[in-house]
């Protein structure tokens, strides 16, 4: 991530407070939202600082389930919560990352060891690691929308629900 992890994010020559940035993001280029949304993987993801959602997700957030529910901000928020219980050490990287006009399409991986109750599955001590993508739309200055692919077969087989080398069609 551009930026010191502590402070902020980059932003051109300067180093912008967490609690600056959504007042930064709507002057903001393509490569000025990947580093926002690489500094949301951090700050949310790997640090669970949740206090950052409220200024960066805009009230009328919605998140889209690889299901095909939705979620608003509470409840996307509550669902990061208890991924971070579930998985305590839990460490997300940026793999991949590409932006357009209000668009920012990140590809990325998350471990870390089952430790907690996740989805109503107890805790079997396995470090699990899956592959995601997301897509983030920025307005206004905040996150408006997230859609999400993940890899959820891989996430079954190493929580152990599902044999590894099976799949719909084995």
């Amino acid at each position: 991530m551009n930026g010191d992890r502590r402070s902020g994010l980059r932003a051109g020559r300067r180093t912008v407070p967490a609690e600056c940035w959504t007042e930064v993001i709507g002057r903001m280029n393509a490569e000025d939202k990947k580093t926002l949304v690489r500094g949301y993987y951090q700050q949310e993801l790997n640090q669970g600082n949740l206090s950052l959602a409220d200024g960066l997700l805009a009230p009328g957030f919605i998140s889209h389930s690889p299901l095909g529910g939705t979620e608003n901000g509470d409840q996307y928020k509550k669902a990061i919560s208890e991924s971070r219980s579930a998985f305590p050490d839990l460490e997300v990287v940026v793999e991949d990352q590409i932006a357009e006009a209000e668009k920012v399409v990140t590809r990325w991986s998350a471990r870390g060891i089952h430790s907690g109750p996740f989805t109503g599955i107890l805790p079997i001590g396995n470090r699990v690691t899956i592959a995601d993508i997301h897509i983030h739309r920025v307005a206004d200055g905040q996150i408006v929308e997230l859609w999400e692919q993940v890899d959820t077969l891989g996430m079954l087989q190493q929580l152990g629900l599902i044999p590894a080398g099976q799949g719909c069609n084995d």
